[in-house]
């Protein structure tokens, strides 16, 4: 009688009995459906070519992977962080980890993260970059989320490559792009999570 149940007969009662289809489950006729599970949702692109800070808000609770992708970016060639958040704001302390940069001579330098997550810690002149950064839930309870990211200059031989954590108060629903000196003139950044 009802589009959400299926009938069955129950051998131990001796009896028929309804099952309700669960969550993740709908019965369209004789056709029983299961929602898949594990996918994306893309977020919109949005221009990183005015202002210091550019933010990605409303990413909904129980989101466990984020991918932060920052598309031929620039700010002048000053150093750029990204920062995570909750709905107390973006956070500016306690970020755990490092960047390795490598410049072209080869020369290797390393920057420990403290206010935020050294995307591209050190760099010259006005560069192109190309970033991904990558968020893992680590701990629910603790909303510690783990950091990876990597970034490139098309434009000056240089490459980032970074790994560290981050304990939030409050369940993560933001995160931000920022230039620690000058504006954003060029690029581009989106996000993609999931469950």
């Amino acid at each position: 009688p009802n589009a959400d149940r299926i009938m069955f007969w129950d051998d131990s009662a001796g009896t028929v009995t309804w099952l309700t289809a669960g969550t993740g489950l709908s019965i369209t006729g004789t056709t029983i459906d299961a929602a898949g599970g594990g996918g994306l949702t893309l977020g919109t692109d949005t221009a990183t070519t005015s202002g210091a800070s550019v933010s990605l808000t409303s990413i909904p609770s129980g989101v466990k992977q984020i991918t932060v992708s920052w598309r031929d970016g620039s700010n002048g060639g000053g150093t750029i962080g990204l920062q995570i958040g909750d709905s107390g704001g973006l956070e500016t302390s306690g970020y755990v980890g490092s960047t390795t940069v490598i410049l072209a001579a080869p020369t290797v330098t390393r920057t420990a993260w403290s206010t935020q997550v050294n995307v591209i810690p050190a760099t010259a002149g006005a560069t192109v970059h190309q970033m991904s950064a990558t968020l893992t839930l680590m701990n629910a309870s603790s909303n510690k989320w783990f950091i990876t990211m990597n970034s490139s200059s098309t434009t000056n031989n240089e490459m980032s490559i970074g790994v560290g954590y981050k304990s939030l108060s409050a369940t993560l629903d933001r995160v931000a792009i920022l230039s620690n000196s000058g504006s954003f003139d060029a690029g581009s950044i989106n996000i993609a999570y999931g469950s």
